[in-house]
């Protein structure tokens, strides 16, 4: 998860060339401008109970956190080591442009983009999202962000106070058939390769990745 760390504009129009030259990135939407507002609202509840299955995201831990659905702005990044670089710089773009109001000021407030990155550099289907509406609650306070395109009104206005008054959530749906198989490694072979890796690490040796031969060995320096 990602937001802004100003809570005022920085007055400047979004340039998606920010991203390096040459490394192209599938933007499904992005405003050139956000206009973001971050209102107190009266305790939600359960937040995982308000999860919208359409577009949803949700950082929750020990019942405080964000639950968010809608999305105003979307990238998409290619495989590459400097995948994390590239959606780093076009979330700076896209903050910094940004008109916020944030009466909370509470982490999690303001402009907030949620990622899910591959964990293979080779892997295509990084993502960057910035929802439309965010509930999100921390330490008692409870808060309701909206993010629009800057000259629209926002999806959940102001009215949501002094009462919190939002769609009911869409029922949660059983997950699908999973299968599981090995990969490079059996599952014995990965339990051992990890079992050695804690020992060294446990030891004090510095413990990598041999693509050679595709298991765990240590490495002095």
């Amino acid at each position: 998860m990602f937001r802004s760390r100003d809570r005022s504009s920085a007055g400047r129009d979004v340039k998606l060339s920010a991203v390096e030259a040459g490394y192209r990135i599938d933007v499904q939407q992005a405003p050139e401008r956000l206009a973001v507002r971050t209102i107190p609202v009266p305790d939600p509840g359960d937040l995982v109970a308000q999860f919208r299955q359409e577009a949803g995201v949700a950082w929750v831990h020990h019942g405080d956190g964000l639950v968010g659905w809608g999305e105003t702005a979307r990238i998409t990044l290619p495989a590459g080591e400097d995948r994390f670089t590239a959606g780093e710089k076009w979330l700076r773009a896209l903050f910094d442009g940004a008109q916020v109001d944030d009466q909370v000021a509470e982490p999690g407030c303001g402009l907030v983009a949620f990622g899910s990155f591959t964990f293979d550099s080779a892997s295509d289907g990084s993502v960057l999202v910035v929802p439309a509406t965010i509930i999100g609650r921390r330490g008692g306070r409870s808060w309701l962000t909206t993010i629009t395109p800057a000259g629209r009104p926002p999806a959940e206005p102001a009215s949501a106070l002094p009462g919190l008054a939002l769609p009911p959530p869409d029922p949660l749906t059983p997950p699908g058939e999973l299968r599981w198989h090995d990969g490079s490694l059996s599952a014995p072979e990965w339990e051992r390769a990890v079992a050695a890796a804690v020992t060294r690490i446990r030891a004090g040796q510095p413990v990598q990745h041999d693509p050679d031969v595709d298991v765990l060995r240590s490495r002095r320096v």
